[in-house]
């Protein structure tokens, strides 16, 4: 039965208390029942439909202490006000212990009995907020379509929602107490952890965003996005976390990405099978034909063969560039050998690959985005680092690959990194989300002797034979 906010049950065997408080009442435009006894009081089938009850404390059945317990049980929401008097405070207080809201002081003065009832009135309304706000903010949790954790300042995970537990595959209340790193996927979690520190310490402010790895409870890595805040509470302080899974975004993002690299490989098959066989053709006919001619068009016949020849060269460079990497193994190593000797002999830069041991990859995409990403580094360390000498260095370690590009021109400058220290050029922006593509990790830091190291760290493929003969070196 719903309560009605009006409705009042006086509970008193004295017929002057009564009428008194039912003229009191009726004034405030409340709807008044009345009851005589506890007998008369206990067999009333609708004491949850009232607002509040005044219950006098000693009846001539019995004292009301013997039934607060169960007009609460019967009536959870009706408040109750006890009327006592002076003598008998000892006994009220132990009632409001059992469950009685307030208390009344015979004979009861109307302004104290407005007075409380307004004060019911209050804190009933406040309930109603607090319950409506909880019941908001708690449906917002349970039905959001991301995950949303809050974290100890150590990064121990204190609530999850329903979102939270699907996205990652843990069964309700399992991630309560573990540390987030679970979550992670290495060598992500040291990503994360940097960050987590900063937004800590009030060292970044607002809302910090990141794409990272993330370990489902089956050991599947997926891509997330992350975004971190830190909540200042009267007495503590949360670190709130809301988690996307990225992994249809990430692959869509592969899919135009792969499509553009397909197009490229196509554009530099037809320059090479086409364009090029067609002018080889063409100066083969241009030679025959200056055997066929007078020495002065001999010459001429002659120069146009080395034209054609030139732009046969410039065509499968153009081809070259456009498919920088054989689908081989071993092509990665290559290539960035000869991208190498390329900027020496044609740029005059000192730039040197090192591979110690054989890094051999199957997946030619992955291969290209590594390359690209390497020609981006170079060519950013040279256009605006001025550098003249340059590294490329290609390791496997385990499970992970490292790629790293360091050179000695004049470094990072403010306007290369955002706030947050996320990339703010194009350039920097395109290497870190190839590296997302490939599930790694990218990194821009000061070298040891000035210029920047770019670093990038992906996980390898699960393959046999990843090892092989030769060095990679140039």
């Amino acid at each position: 039965m719903t309560t009605s906010p009006s409705a009042i049950l006086i509970v008193d065997d004295e017929d002057d208390v009564r009428s008194s408080l039912r003229r009191v009442l009726k004034l405030d435009r409340y709807v008044v029942a009345e009851a005589r006894s506890l007998a008369e009081l206990l067999a009333r089938d609708d004491l949850d439909s009232f607002f509040a009850m005044i219950l006098d404390r000693k009846l001539p059945d019995g004292n009301s202490d013997e039934v607060l317990q169960e007009l609460k049980a019967r009536a959870p929401e009706t408040d109750i006000l006890i009327v006592t008097g002076y003598t008998d405070l000892h006994g009220t207080l132990a009632a409001l212990r059992h469950g009685a809201e307030d208390y009344l002081i015979k004979p009861v003065d109307p302004d104290d009995l407005r007075s409380s009832l307004r004060r019911l009135v209050r804190l009933r309304e406040m309930k109603s907020a607090l319950q409506e706000s909880e019941a908001r903010h708690s449906g917002i949790l349970e039905t959001a379509p991301v995950g949303i954790l809050t974290l100890d300042d150590e990064g121990i995970i204190e609530s999850a929602n329903p979102a939270m537990e699907t996205i990652f595959g843990y069964p309700g209340g399992e991630l309560i107490g573990a540390s987030i790193e679970r979550l992670l996927a290495p060598p992500h979690f040291d990503t994360w952890e940097k960050r987590f520190q900063l937004v800590r310490d009030g060292k970044e402010g607002g809302a910090v965003g990141q794409e990272l790895m993330g370990r489902k409870q089956c050991g599947q890595a997926l891509p997330v996005a992350m975004t971190l805040s830190r909540v200042e509470l009267p007495h503590k302080r949360l670190m709130t976390v809301i988690v996307e899974d990225i992994t249809e975004r990430k692959q869509l993002e592969s899919d135009v990405l792969d499509a553009s690299e397909d197009e490229r490989q196509r554009i530099a098959q037809d320059l090479h099978d086409g364009l090029a066989s067609h002018l080889t053709g063409i100066s083969l006919l241009c030679r025959m034909l200056a055997e066929q001619v007078e020495p002065p068009q001999e010459a001429t016949a002659h120069q146009i063969g080395d034209l054609i020849d030139e732009a046969i060269q410039q065509a499968r460079t153009v081809a070259r560039g456009l498919y920088p990497v054989e689908d081989d193994p071993e092509g990665l190593m290559n290539s960035l050998s000869q991208f190498a000797a390329r900027m020496r002999r044609d740029l005059k830069v000192d730039c040197r690959f090192e591979c110690a041991t054989p890094v051999l990859i199957d997946d030619n995409t992955m291969a290209t985005h590594l390359y690209r990403i390497v020609q981006e580094a170079v060519n950013n360390a040279l256009r605006h680092g001025k550098a003249e000498k340059v590294a490329i260095e290609l390791r496997e370690t385990g499970d992970q690959l490292t790629l790293r590009v360091l050179d000695e021109g004049t470094g990072l400058v403010k306007e290369d990194l955002e706030p947050s220290g996320r990339p703010r050029g194009l350039g920097l922006r395109s290497m870190a989300y190839r590296a997302g593509l490939l599930h790694g990790t990218f990194e821009l830091s000061p070298g040891d002797v000035g210029g920047v190291v770019v670093t990038c760290v992906v996980p390898l493929p699960e393959k046999s034979g990843r090892r092989g003969e030769g060095s990679g070196q140039d």
